[in-house]
């Protein structure tokens, strides 16, 4: 297949895949359903690109691995949340502002996603278009990144569905490392997202595979992940939440602030 054709049967499969996401979405009721099409829309590029692509990598070194297992891993873990919890607080907010609206604005919402998803793919284009049979340091370096990513995000989110399971509802979770990172969760994927982007950033036109790391730390830090995040835990829990922001870092896991 070559690269335009890759890139055509790509974007048609991903409006597809994120039509059937709209259409579930609006069955069940739960707009949440669009945090697990978004992730393992990443497996279903990875798949495409590694079944029309002739490579002898081993499976961790090629970008489309790395997308591969980030994508299982996170996709696995949202569709059993979604599955088991009510809707995101995020989402109820969303859906009430949007109000008469709902249709148009839902599907604008999932079609910015597919759009999103075909952004934050460039490492993958990038490997298609000029993968080497050889491995690079870089990709030994974005394998460890990854990693550190990977772990780091699942210790986090094993930490608090242990609090959520354990604490009375409303507690605010300051175990393990959250008692040193109000969002470790965030923080280490905005890891994860640098150790994707450095798999291919020895191809020609690597500095391209920076886009998706940049892309998410802005997303995470300044748009959808730690601001609505902040507003609907002081939301909930007010004053307590606003001494445990006094008290701990925002992303970056450090002692915390007073402590000795």
């Amino acid at each position: 297949m070559g690269f335009n054709s890759y890139l055509l049967f790509i974007t048609a499969s991903l409006l597809l895949y994120f039509f059937i996401g709209w259409a579930i979405h609006k069955y069940s009721k739960k707009l949440a359903w669009v945090d697990f099409f978004w992730s393992s829309a990443f497996t279903l590029i990875a798949l495409l690109t590694l079944t029309n692509q002739n490579f002898d990598l081993p499976l961790i070194y090629s970008s489309a691995g790395l997308y591969l297992l980030w994508s299982l891993r996170l996709s696995i873990y949202l569709f059993k949340r979604i599955l088991i919890h009510s809707e995101d607080g995020r989402y109820i907010s969303l859906k009430e502002n949007w109000n008469k609206y709902y249709n148009i604005k839902s599907g604008l919402f999932f079609l910015f996603q597919a759009i999103l998803v075909l952004i934050l793919s460039i490492p993958m284009y990038l490997q298609f278009k000029f993968g080497q049979a050889e491995s690079h340091y870089y990709q030994y370096l974005s394998v460890v990144i990854f990693l550190v990513g990977v772990i780091g995000g699942s210790i986090s989110d094993f930490q608090l569905s242990q609090f959520k399971m354990n604490a009375p509802k409303g507690s605010i979770c300051n175990i393990g490392l959250w008692k040193y990172s109000r969002h470790p969760n965030y923080f280490f994927e905005i890891i994860t997202w640098f150790g994707l982007s450095l798999s291919s950033f020895h191809l020609d036109y690597g500095y391209l595979s920076l886009i998706p790391a940049v892309l998410m730390f802005i997303f995470i830090r300044y748009l959808t992940g730690v601001p609505p995040s902040e507003a609907q835990a002081i939301k909930s829990r007010g004053d307590r939440y606003r001494e445990y922001q006094s008290q701990t870092n925002i992303l970056l896991p450090l002692p915390r602030k007073g402590s000795k």
